[in-house]
C-alpha cells in the first residue's frame, strides 16, 4: 500500500521506533536470507527424561548450545553447507549426527537419544537425512547446494537459474519470475544487494564455484527482502575451511552443427571457439592459527559465440547501387574534395548497371558478432577474533567485453558497436553472538558498476566516417560501409549499509528486525557523433568527427544521487503443529531530481522579447537562438509569453509499507500444506525515472521520450498455498498455486506541447495478472539415481510487455492496448528435469533438459489493417544437456576428466519469428529485388533468430 507523505511520516516514525525498542530489549540480530539454525532435544533413551545441561556442539567450529530445563536447544548464526553435530553429556554415550545440512532462513531439526554408559567411553555416529518435506517452508523456494553444482551441466551462474521452477528465460535472454518483468528481481550476496539500479540486472558476475548454497524465492518472501516484486535470488559464498585446499579446472570447446546454411563458420573443429581456466584456493593462514580463513576463486573466459559476420566490407567503404541523389565523400574517385559529385567512390561496376559502383575492400575473414571474454575474481576473508566474534571481507571484480550480433552489420561487422561491462563490488561484515539465542551482524558494502558501448573508443577517432554512407541504404540490404554513430557510457556507485537483528526469544518466537540505507551516484553520458563544422557552420569536408554542444539534444548527460532505505520486522513463530511467519517493511526512497510543472513545457525554455528598430517590431526568439544583431532584448518569458519563471519542482519523497504473512501446517507426519500472502513494492529502475534529465524534446513528429522523478512505486500482491508430501524415503511431491495481481507498472503517455510537438513520458499506468500451478517431484540419491522433475502453468496476461509500448504505439499511429494480453514472456507450459546417475568421487552423469511451449508472437499479414496483440504461438522449445565425467585420486591429488554437451540434439529452438508465418525460417511477405550485393534470401537468413547450436565441451581439473 502506498500512503500519504503527512500519515506515513508519523506511522515510520512509530514503526522504526518499536524496532528499535525491540533490538535494544531482547539484543537480538540476525544476517538476514545468510545463515540458518539447528533445533531440537537431547533426552535420556531409556527414559526419555531430559537431559539437563546437555552440550551439543557443532564439530569444527565454535558453534554450540546447552540443553535447557526440558532437554531443548537451538544453535543460531550457522552459515549455510555440511555439518557433524555432536551430543554429549558425561555419564552418557555421545552421539554424533553427520551429514547434517543447514540452509539460511530455515531450521534443521536434531533429536539426540542418549544411552548411560560405565567407564567405556564411545561414541555413536548416526548418518542424518535432510528432510524431504520442510514443515517451517511458507512460501515457494528453491535450493542448490554447491555439491549439486559440481554434478549438473552448467557453466554460468544464468544456466543455474533457468533450472528453477517459475522461472522463464525470455526471448531476449532476460529473467522472468512467475510472470513478472526481467526487472522484478532482487539479486543479493551474503545478503547486501548486487542489484544494478539503472537496469535492474545483477551488477557482478558470481562464479558458480564460489557459491555455497544459492535460494530463489519465487513464492510471497519475507520482510527482510524488499524493492522486489517478482523473487529474490540469494547467494551465499563459500568461506575458507580448516585446510589448505585448491582446485584448478580448465577446458577447450567448441560449437558443432551441421547446419551450416543458417549458422557460419561453425562447422570446422579446431578447438578453438571456447576456452576457460579457472582457480580456486582456500584454507587458514597458520600466521593466526584457526582464526583466519581464506577463500579465493579466478577465472578467466573467451567464447567466440556462434553468430558470425564476413569482413567484406570496411566502415571506409562507399558503395552506391543506382541512387544518384546522395551526396558521398570523395573517397578517390576524382581526387577533388567538395567537388559536388554524386554516387562517386573507388571499386568496380557492375555490368549491365552503369549507374552501380561497389567499393569492396575487407579480407573477407570470417568475424564473431556475439562473442564474449571475460576476466573475474572474487573472495572472501573471515577473521574469527573470538568464539562470538566473526569479521569476514568479501569482494568481486570482473571485466566482461561482448557484442551483440546486429545483421545489417553481417558483411561490415568492424562498423558495429562493442561493449564493455566493468564491475566490482567490496562487503564488510561484523558479526557479534550475545548469547547462544542472541547474535547482531553490521554490514557495509560498495557495488559499482560501468557500462561503455561504441565503435571505436575515441569519439574523435579518424576511422569514424560520414553516417550518410549508411543512408543509401536499401531495404533488406546489408550495409556495406558506415559506422553506428552513438557512444554511451554509463556508471552507479551504491553504498549501503544494514543492520539485522533477532532473538530466539523463546521456544516459538524468532524475532528479527533490521534497517538498511542506500545511496547511489548514477552518471549517464550519451551522444551521437556528428561532422565537424567550421566557424561558418559549414561542415567540414573530408568528413570529420566531433562531439555536439552539451546543450544539444543529441548530447545527454546527468548525474543523480538517489537514496533508498528501509525498515522491517518479522517474527517466525515455531509452534508443534503450525508455523507462522509474519512481517512488517517500511521502504522510503528520495528521487533527488526535479520535475517540470508544467508538462506542456518541459525544457522551460527562455525566450527573449527583442525589439528591432530596424523593422520596428518586436521578435520572440528563443534564448538559444538569440544574436545581437536581432535587436534588443526588452523581456525574458516562456514560450507562452508569460514572464519566465524557474519552473520546476523538487520530486517528493516516496514511502511504503508492505505487509506479509506465510503459514505452514502439518497435515501428517509426511505431509504440509502452506499459504503465503503479502504486499509487494518496487521503484522504477532508473533508467526510467531519469531518462533525458534535461527534459528536451525533438521538434516534428513524435521521437522524444522523458523519465519522470516523482514515479511511484510499483505494487504486486501476490497469493500462494502449496502441498509438500512425502512419498517414501527418498521421493517427495510438491503442489502450489499462485496468483499475482500487479498494478502501478510502468507504462507512458503522449504530450503535446505548446509548440505542438510530442513526447512520452513515463508514468504508472500498466498493470497485469498471472496465475498458475507448479508440480515438483524430487529423488535423493539411493543406488546411485537421483533426480528432479517440475512442470508450471501457468497465463501471464497485462495491458503491455514493454513500459514503452505507447510510445512504440504512437510512432506506428496504433493505438494502445485496453484490454488484457497474453505478454510477451508468457510460456504456459514449462517442463525441467534433471537426472544424476552417480557414485560421490568417482563418477557420475547427469541429463538436463528443458521445454517450453511458444511464446506469443503478434500475427501480421501482408495488406492487414489489423491485427491481435500476441494471439498466436511460436513454436514449442526444448534442449538437453548433458555432463559426464571421472574422477581419480593419485599421488595425494583428486584429477577429474570431463565433457559437457549443451544443446546436445542440436536443436534449432525459434526464438524470434516472422510475423506472417510465425516460423524463423521463411516468410511469404513479396519477394521484391534488392539493390545491394546480397540476395533477398541472403537477408531473410536469419541466425539469430534461432537459439544456441551444439556446444560441446572437453575439460579437466586438478585438486589438492
Amino acid at each position: 500500500m502506498i500512503l500519504r507523505p503527512s500519515y506515513i511520516q508519523s506511522t515510520f516514525t512509530i514503526f522504526v521506533s518499536l524496532v528499535l525498542v525491540l533490538t535494544c530489549y531482547y539484543s537480538s540480530p540476525l544476517i538476514a536470507g545468510t545463515t540458518g539454525k539447528i533445533s531440537g532435544s537431547i533426552r535420556d533413551i531409556s527414559n526419555g527424561e531430559p537431559l539437563i545441561g546437555a552440550n551439543i556442539i557443532i564439530e569444527g567450529t565454535y558453534w554450540g548450545a546447552a540443553a535447557d530445563e526440558k532437554g531443548r536447544f537451538v544453535i543460531l548464526n550457522i552459515p549455510p553447507g555440511i555439518y557433524t553435530v555432536r551430543g554429549a553429556m558425561i555419564g552418557y554415550t555421545a552421539v554424533l549426527y553427520s551429514d547434517v545440512r543447514v540452509s539460511a532462513d530455515f531450521t534443521t531439526k536434531l533429536d539426540f537419544q542418549l544411552q548411560q554408559t560405565g567407564l567405556e567411553l564411545r561414541e555413536v555416529t548416526v548418518l542424518a537425512k535432510s528432510p524431504i518435506v520442510r514443515k517451517d517452508l511458507t512460501s515457494s523456494l528453491s535450493i542448490v547446494s554447491a555439491e549439486q553444482l559440481k554434478e549438473i551441466p552448467v557453466e554460468e551462474f544464468s544456466d543455474v537459474l533457468a533450472l528453477q521452477a517459475g522461472i522463464v528465460i525470455g526471448t531476449d535472454g532476460a529473467i522472468h519470475i512467475r510472470g513478472g518483468r526481467s526487472s522484478e528481481v532482487a539479486y543479493l550476496v551474503d545478503g547486501l544487494s548486487v542489484t544494478d539500479p539503472f537496469s535492474g540486472n545483477i551488477s557482478i558476475e558470481v562464479e558458480n564455484n564460489s557459491i555455497q548454497e544459492l535460494q530463489v524465492i519465487s513464492g510471497p518472501f519475507n520482510a527482510e527482502y524488499g524493492q522486489a516484486m517478482s523473487g529474490v535470488i540469494d547467494v551465499v559464498i563459500k568461506e575458507g575451511g580448516d585446510r589448505l585446499r585448491g582446485n584448478l579446472s580448465f577446458y577447450k570447446g567448441e560449437y558443432v552443427s551441421s547446419d551450416d546454411g543458417t549458422f557460419l563458420n561453425i562447422d570446422e573443429i579446431d578447438g578453438t571457439d571456447i576456452s576457460n581456466i579457472q582457480l580456486t584456493v582456500d584454507g587458514p593462514l597458520k600466521l593466526f592459527g584457526d582464526k583466519f580463513s581464506f577463500f579465493l576463486t579466478g577465472r578467466f573466459s573467451n567464447n567466440q559465440g556462434w553468430l558470425y559476420g564476413q569482413r567484406r566490407f570496411l566502415p571506409s567503404d562507399s558503395s552506391n547501387f543506382g541512387n544518384w541523389n546522395v551526396r558521398v565523400d570523395d573517397i578517390g574517385a576524382d581526387g577533388i574534395p567538395n567537388s559536388g559529385d554524386f554516387g562517386e567512390g573507388d571499386g568496380s561496376a557492375t555490368p549491365g548497371e552503369p549507374n552501380v559502383y561497389v567499393e569492396e575492400s575487407g579480407d573477407g575473414v570470417f568475424v564473431p558478432m556475439n562473442p564474449s571474454k571475460k576476466l573475474s575474481s572474487g573472495g572472501k576473508l573471515t577473521y574469527r577474533i573470538s568464539q562470538t566474534v566473526r569479521i569476514s571481507y568479501g569482494f568481486f571484480v570482473d571485466m566482461v567485453d561482448f557484442r551483440e550480433y546486429s545483421h545489417l552489420f553481417k558483411l561490415n561487422p568492424d562498423g558495429d558497436f562493442k561493449q564493455f561491462n566493468r564491475g566490482h563490488s567490496q562487503s564488510l561484515i561484523f558479526n557479534h553472538t550475545l548469547s547462544s539465542k542472541t547474535f547482531y551482524t553490521v554490514k557495509f558494502a560498495s557495488t559499482f558498476f560501468d557500462y561503455k558501448k561504441y565503435v571505436f573508443k575515441d569519439p574523435l577517432d579518424s576511422r569514424y566516417v560520414n553516417p550518410k554512407r549508411l543512408i543509401n541504404n536499401a531495404n533488406n540490404a546489408f550495409r556495406t560501409g558506415g559506422t553506428e554513430m552513438w557512444q554511451t557510457r554509463r556508471n552507479t556507485e551504491s553504498i549501503q549499509g544494514k543492520i539485522d537483528l533477532t532473538s530466539q526469544v523463546n521456544n516459538a518466537h524468532l524475532l528479527r528486525s533490521g534497517i538498511e540505507f542506500r545511496r547511489h551516484t548514477l552518471f549517464y553520458h550519451e551522444f551521437e557523433i556528428i561532422a565537424k563544422r567550421n566557424d561558418a557552420n559549414i561542415e567540414i569536408r573530408p568528413f570529420e568527427p566531433a562531439i555536439p554542444l552539451t546543450e544539444s539534444i543529441i548530447n545527454n548527460r546527468y548525474k543523480h544521487n538517489p537514496l533508498e532505505a528501509a525498515a522491517y520486522i518479522q517474527d517466525k513463530m515455531e509452534f508443534e503443529n503450525l508455523i507462522v511467519n509474519i512481517g512488517l517493511r517500511y521502504d522510503y526512497f528520495n528521487a533527488s531530481a526535479k520535475a517540470p510543472i508544467d508538462l506542456r513545457d518541459p525544457d522551460n525554455a527562455r525566450y527573449y522579447k527583442v525589439f528591432s528598430a530596424r523593422d520596428s517590431l518586436t521578435l520572440l526568439v528563443r534564448e538559444n537562438e538569440y544574436e545581437s544583431e536581432l535587436g534588443e532584448i526588452t523581456d525574458t518569458v516562456n514560450v507562452r509569453g508569460n514572464k519566465w519563471v524557474n519552473n520546476y519542482r523538487n520530486a517528493g519523497v516516496v514511502q511504503s509499507l508492505s505487509p506479509r504473512i506465510g503459514i505452514s501446517y502439518p497435515i501428517t507426519d509426511r505431509g504440509v500444506i502452506h499459504f503465503s500472502y503479502g504486499h509487494f513494492s518496487q521503484i522504477p529502475t532508473f533508467e526510467h525515472l531519469y531518462v533525458n534529465s534535461e527534459f528536451e524534446v525533438f521538434s516534428g513528429s513524435l521521437s522524444s521520450t522523458m523519465g519522470n522523478a516523482e514515479l511511484k512505486p510499483q505494487r504486486t500482491v501476490i497469493y500462494e498455498v502449496g502441498l509438500q508430501q512425502q512419498v517414501s524415503d527418498y521421493i517427495g511431491i510438491d503442489i502450489t498455486g499462485f496468483y499475482k495481481d500487479m498494478e502501478h507498472l510502468l507504462g507512458m503517455e503522449i504530450i503535446t506541447t505548446y509548440t505542438q510537438d510530442f513526447y512520452a513520458r513515463f508514468i504508472n499506468r500498466d498493470y497485469g495478472n498471472v496465475g498458475g500451478i507448479t508440480l515438483a517431484l524430487e529423488k535423493r540419491r539411493s543406488n546411485y539415481l537421483s533426480g528432479s522433475v517440475d512442470y508450471t502453468f501457468q497465463l501471464a496476461e497485462g495491458n503491455a510487455s514493454d513500459p514503452m509500448q505507447v510510445f512504440n504505439d504512437a510512432k506506428s499511429n496504433k493505438e494502445s492496448e485496453i484490454q488484457v494480453i497474453m505478454l510477451d514472456w508468457d510460456q504456459t507450459h514449462t517442463l525441467n528435469f534433471n537426472i544424476t546417475l552417480s557414485q560421490p568421487g568417482s563418477w557420475g552423469m547427469s541429463l538436463v533438459g528443458r521445454l517450453g511451449s511458444g511464446f506469443p508472437y503478434t500475427p501480421r499479414l501482408q495488406n492487414a489493417t489489423s491485427s491481435f496483440v500476441n494471439s498466436e504461438r511460436k513454436p514449442t522449445q526444448y534442449t538437453f544437456d548433458l555432463k559426464i565425467h571421472k574422477e581419480l585420486e593419485l599421488i595425494g591429488a583428486k584429477y577429474s576428466f570431463f565433457i559437457k554437451l549443451f544443446n546436445i540434439l542440436d536443436r534449432k529452438n525459434e526464438i524470434l519469428v516472422y510475423s506472417d508465418t510465425g516460423r524463423a525460417g521463411y516468410t511469404i511477405r513479396p519477394r521484391t529485388s534488392v539493390k545491394s550485393v546480397n540476395t533477398l534470401d541472403d537477408f531473410r537468413n536469419r541466425p539469430d533468430f534461432y537459439s544456441e547450436p551444439r556446444r560441446v565441451i572437453l575439460g579437466a581439473s586438478i585438486g589438492f
